[in-house]
């Protein structure tokens, strides 16, 4: 009961810092927003009050955390708290610059509109499914649209390596990691959900174009505002504690994993990417730190003891953590068919 009162607590003060932002419109609302689409709305309307109250949930959240802490938790227990930093491997470096370079470039996007010297709209996923309901589309659905031809060249490396969720999912497995928690221990069981919302959110998105046939609409200027600075930031470092939370109780990657419509979509296709995760099944020592490590969950040397040339498994998002734990090198990054 105290430790139960204690996690909603936290739960309701991290929803409330999130819901301070509109960041979470795009990392958190994306996957129910099929069901705003059908009832002839967005979560940018539907969510308002949530986002005008944001302030009081915060503060009623912080009251039920303080009062388990003075009243309901034990006070013969000592507290300990230990850091245990994890040497970074290779790719890891590797996919934690690219995720800055990608930050970096919306960064440019942002400054270049602010300042004047372009007119580009945002092209996040809100933009392209809150706009694609009412039948105006624009850059966001070029961009889309090319991210979901790219996943048969690199298969679900959008996933791992240039989402804007991407970094902020996987710093709250870090920090967890340095806590002495395995965000891994929770494998991928709710695919099914993955594939609902995803069924869900297309759906919704076929009938509302058809809805809107007459109201058709393009035009490279249609799109969101990208915000500002302050926004692009604040968004993600109140987004970032709930992720923490969330990653905790429902594992590693467990937006992409179970929630993310649009990475339910690469799912179905991109195992036919180009870009593998190669085995040499005569290296392998059957020692599964390859499962242990990864991500998504993927029982990665299921496909070893199959005599399989690479892992063929629509949740690989070839982030290369498999490589980088690999003790015998069976593992690696591979080009082709």
């Amino acid at each position: 009961m105290r430790k139960g009162i204690f996690i909603f607590g936290i739960f309701v003060t991290l929803f409330g810092l999130a819901s301070s932002t509109k960041e979470f419109l795009g990392c958190i609302s994306l996957p129910i927003d099929g069901i705003f689409y059908l009832l002839g709305t967005t979560s940018h309307v539907a969510l308002q009050p949530i986002m005008d109250v944001s302030k009081y949930v915060l503060m009623v959240g912080v009251t039920i955390t303080v009062i388990s802490l003075i009243f309901l938790q034990p006070h013969d227990k000592e507290l300990k708290f230990e850091l245990h930093f994890r040497k970074w491997n290779p790719w890891k470096r590797r996919r934690a610059l690219f995720h800055f370079f990608v930050v970096c470039l919306i960064l440019l996007h942002i400054s270049l509109v602010v300042f004047g010297k372009s007119s580009m709209p945002s092209i996040c996923p809100l933009s392209f499914a809150e706009l694609g309901n009412s039948g105006i589309f624009g850059w966001s659905a070029v961009f889309w649209g090319a991210v979901f031809l790219l996943v048969l060249v690199f298969g679900r490396a959008l996933c791992g390596w240039a989402c804007v969720y991407t970094p902020v999912q996987e710093q709250a497995a870090n920090v967890l990691t340095a806590v002495g928690k395995d965000p891994n221990r929770i494998l991928n069981k709710r695919k099914w959900l993955l594939y609902a919302l995803t069924a869900l959110f297309w759906g919704s998105f076929a009938f509302n174009i058809y809805r809107n046939l007459d109201k058709l609409n393009f035009s490279f200027d249609n799109g969101l505002d990208v915000g500002n600075h302050w926004l692009f930031f604040s968004g993600l470092l109140t987004i970032f504690p709930i992720t923490i939370f969330l990653t905790h109780y429902l594992g590693n990657r467990f937006f992409c994993k179970q929630l993310c419509p649009l990475g339910g979509t690469m799912s179905l296709y991109s195992r036919l990417g180009l870009l593998k995760i190669k085995i040499d099944a005569d290296k392998c020592g059957s020692c599964t730190k390859c499962d242990k490590n990864c991500q998504m969950g993927v029982d990665i040397s299921s496909f070893a003891k199959s005599n399989q040339s690479s892992v063929s498994d629509g949740n690989c998002i070839v982030c290369g953590d498999c490589i980088d734990h690999c003790p015998k090198g069976a593992l690696k990054y591979s080009f082709g068919r």
